[in-house]
């Protein structure tokens, strides 16, 4: 519980550092948004070899303009006007109606140390929704125990790090067979596929995990482009620095000391309507450790929610921009946003499945036990605690 006497002298103790920050914010907030207005100045080719050139001297991950900036603008509103409800769902009918929409999701379990537990497992989830009365939807988990490899140098660090990745390899895996299955059914409207978060990683720091996460998604966008099933790597919450980056080193210079600004707060401020979205950027690598796989990405802002703050950011393969299928999937994707209520609803029910719950982890724990005939180490508090948890829960 908060003890309001006190926050409120610790933020006067403060008052005067968080008024600056807070300054230095709109400050540098004011000078992004000058740089915006100076983009469309700017020759394509101008700009982005400018930034090719000040990546060899400072590598960061950045973005490239495409010609979409100058087909559509730094910011494309949605084309149609509705006046009623019944026009909206008309239109997401239209959008949606025997159309093939998957999704995946994953979740984990990670060591315990409560119960001396040096391993833990993974769940991934698909769900291929036909929109189609006729044929019922589908829906399927993937469970799987990961061990620690056979090396006694491995830590705890370490083998948490593999089970995130073994999820996500499990998401990938999953997901390109679905993409497979999908691409061979006969169909009058395009497939679309949803994964839930980026495509590309670049939060992993280790160099050959960078390696193992990129060769995955580089065949996640062969078998997208190869069976014609657009994928769409949807961030509900972004706080990805790209085009800022980019904008930063052209207009302010490399050693530009502004307050950093998010892609998404920044284009907040101009994707204020429903279904708005940014241009279309390329991803330009200035990383070593990233391989071609994200040169062969791009990404835009889009306004799924009136009630959402800032924009979701989807990243889109090169070959659906080039293939001109950008503003289709858009559709697609704010379709599904309405059924979701503001997020794709494919992927709500791909998360819903795949989720584990912490009674559910329990449960896991008591299964163990039994089919092991073996009682795991514990104190009589988390004992009692575990019996309670196991008992309350529905499993499907």
């Amino acid at each position: 519980m908060l003890n309001v006497s006190k926050v409120k002298k610790a933020i006067q103790a403060k008052k005067g550092q968080i008024e600056m920050q807070t300054q230095n914010s709109h400050e540098s907030f004011a000078k992004h948004l000058q740089y915006c207005e100076k983009l469309s100045e700017w020759e394509l080719t101008k700009f982005n070899d400018f930034i090719l050139k000040a990546q060899a001297e400072k590598p960061f991950i950045g973005a490239l303009i495409t010609n979409d900036l100058k087909d559509s603008g730094f910011v494309s509103k949605f084309g149609l006007q509705f006046n009623q409800p019944a026009e909206i769902a008309q239109w997401k009918s239209e959008i949606l109606e025997n159309r093939i929409v998957c999704a995946v999701d994953g979740s984990q379990i990670d060591p315990d140390k409560n119960l001396n537990l040096f391993f833990g497992a993974v769940q991934a989830s698909h769900f291929i929704n036909y929109h189609n009365a006729q044929q019922k939807s589908d829906k399927d988990v993937d469970f799987e125990i990961i061990l620690p490899s056979n090396s006694q140098d491995e830590d705890e660090f370490e083998l948490r790090q593999k089970i995130a990745f073994e999820r996500t390899a499990k998401e990938i895996i999953n997901l390109i067979k679905v993409i497979d299955r999908i691409g061979k059914l006969p169909t009058n409207k395009r497939p679309l596929a949803f994964f839930d978060g980026s495509l590309t990683f670049s939060f992993v720091k280790q160099e050959k995990l960078q390696k193992d996460y990129n060769k995955l998604i580089s065949q996640l966008i062969e078998k997208s482009q190869l069976n014609n099933v657009p994928v769409i790597g949807f961030i509900d919450t972004s706080l990805a620095f790209n085009l800022t980056s980019s904008l930063k080193a052209v207009f302010g210079g490399l050693d530009d000391k502004n307050f950093k600004i998010s892609d998404s707060s920044l284009l907040s401020h101009f994707l204020s309507d429903w279904g708005s979205r940014s241009a279309y950027f390329e991803y330009c690598n200035g990383n070593e450790m990233q391989d071609d796989s994200i040169n062969k990405l791009g990404f835009c802002y889009l306004k799924t929610s009136s009630k959402a703050k800032k924009p979701a950011r989807l990243e889109i393969p090169h070959w659906v921009y080039e293939a001109g299928l950008l503003n289709e999937v858009i559709n697609i994707v704010l379709a599904e946003c309405l059924v979701g209520n503001g997020y794709p609803y494919s992927l709500e029910v791909a998360d819903s499945t795949a989720v584990i719950q912490m009674a559910e982890r329990e449960y896991f724990y008591g299964i163990l036990e039994k089919e092991l005939n073996h009682s795991f180490l514990t104190s009589s508090k988390q004992s009692s605690k575990n019996q309670r948890r196991r008992s309350s829960i529905k499993l499907s």
